[in-house]
């Protein structure tokens, strides 16, 4: 009896202390490393500034930034908590170096069409693990990505649950500058979703976009529900849109 108290108690205080420290101590290097990326961001800025590399015209950058990861990067997670970690801080660094695609690949050359097919056309469910014997870690990858990349405000509306994002919700936000909050209308351009209600014939779609009300397109096309849309806001009083750019998520790649 003895023996099997002395296993039940708590370790010294000791102990504990050390995994504690232990723990802090890895928390300042993760710090230490995200304030080494923005170091590293900024100094690239400069550098492309000072090389005019941007277009002064204020269209932006006249080139696109992408990289490639395997899959199977996720295959050293023990834990879909860990696998649903390190997908963020893919994500985080995409953010960090404004990367414009991020390209999932399978190395094992496994995949065919007909799996890419069902992962698009919401087939794909997510309920197998990912494993060195298999290529799911490649769309696990992707979901993660293409669900911290999207507004909070619309993921409600364009991802149904699934096992791949049941820890989604507790990576930190990106703060991307297309995530813009409810009451931030400095910038007019925002990402919206089309939304299944009924309009009269005269008029245009309802569109939320992550303000307080429901917008209405002012270009009376018929768009289906659920379609992800970029509109620029002309009249915020009147919550019409004068230009409608239609998203089909064609930026994202497996």
């Amino acid at each position: 009896m003895s023996s099997i108290l002395r296993t039940c108690r708590k370790p010294p205080i000791s102990e504990r202390t050390i995994k504690f420290s232990c723990y802090l101590d890895k928390q300042a290097i993760a710090e230490k490393r995200e304030k080494a990326l923005l170091g590293a961001n900024e100094e690239l800025k400069k550098l492309q500034e000072s090389t005019g590399d941007h277009q002064s015209n204020g269209k932006g950058r006249n080139y696109s930034i992408s990289f490639a990861i395997p899959g199977s990067f996720l295959n050293n997670g023990q834990s879909a908590e860990l696998r649903t970690y390190m997908a963020g801080q893919i994500a985080r660094a995409a953010t960090l170096f404004c990367v414009d695609y991020v390209i999932v690949y399978d190395e094992t050359c496994k995949m065919t069409q007909e799996n890419v097919a069902a992962y698009w056309s919401g087939k794909w469910r997510g309920d197998v693990a990912p494993s060195d014997s298999n290529f799911e870690a490649c769309f696990h990858l992707a979901r993660i990505l293409e669900y911290v990349e999207c507004p909070q405000y619309l993921r409600k509306y364009l991802f149904p649950f699934q096992k791949a994002l049941k820890y989604a919700g507790l990576l930190n936000p990106l703060d991307a500058h297309h995530h813009l909050r409810s009451d931030d209308v400095s910038i007019p351009f925002r990402e919206g979703v089309i939304l299944d209600k009924p309009t009269k014939a005269d008029r245009g779609m309802l569109c939320d976009v992550g303000l307080e009300k429901e917008l209405e397109l002012e270009d009376k096309i018929q768009i289906p529900p659920a379609t992800r849309v970029t509109v620029e806001i002309t009249n915020l009083g009147t919550g019409t849109f004068s230009h409608l750019f239609i998203y089909y998520l064609v930026n994202h790649r497996v």
